[in-house]
This record gives C-alpha cells, structure tokens and sequence, in this order.
C-alpha cells in the first residue's frame, strides 16, 4: 500500500517552529475522494427531485393530518358502511374541500373591497 508524507512546519507553545509529519494512506485518500464524489451526487439527486419530495411530504402530513377524523367516522358510520376507510376519506376530504371553499369565500371579498379602496385612495 502506497502512502503519501506531508511535512509543514508550525509553531509550538514556545513560538519555537516544529516539523510535523503527516502520513496518509492511498487507501484512506481513495475512501475521501469516493465519499466526497458520493456525497455530491446525492446531493445533486435530491435537488433534481426536490418539487416530487416536496409533493410526498405534503402527502405525508395530509394523510397523518386526517388520519384521526378519518377513522372517527370510520367507526361511526351507520349500517353497513361501519368500518370503511375509503368512505371516511371521501367524507373528510369533502369537509376540507368545503371549509376551504367557506374560508375562501370570506376572505375574498373584504381583501378585494379594501385593496379597492387602497387603490382608491
């Protein structure tokens, strides 16, 4: 196995200068060079799939966000609808598709009478 010394000088406690001697391995500058390389193509990978992680961990937080009203009515739906997952998620989803339309709905147009008013003014 190769290895590469380095030499440089530095100063001690005393202001005195001292040789230092270093000693790396091939082994060991390949390990850092694989590492290295390694290291910025995972990167580069996760900055050209940065909007489909962005996209998943949305998904993610929705879907640990309803899980608990999801299964709240999965277990109270009447008849032979109890237990059904898929139901349930239809349900929520339509309550947030509904409250967000409500949200919406109230905040439009008191923002479009004042920047009017703003513009106005």
């Amino acid at each position: 196995m190769l290895a590469k010394m380095f030499r440089f000088s530095r100063r001690n406690n005393d202001n005195r200068p001292e040789q230092v001697e270093l000693t790396l391995s091939t082994h060991t500058i390949l390990k850092v060079l694989i590492l290295v390389t390694l290291a910025i193509v995972v990167l580069g990978a996760i900055r050209h799939a940065s909007h489909a992680l962005l996209l998943i961990f949305t998904a993610f937080f929705l879907a640990l966000a309803l899980n608990a009203p999801v299964h709240w009515l999965a277990v109270h739906l009447p008849g032979k609808k109890r237990g059904s997952r898929a139901l349930s998620t239809t349900i929520s989803f339509l309550i947030v598709i509904v409250l967000l339309g409500v949200f919406l709905w109230s905040l439009v147009p008191p923002l479009v009478r004042q920047t009017e008013s703003f513009i106005n003014a």
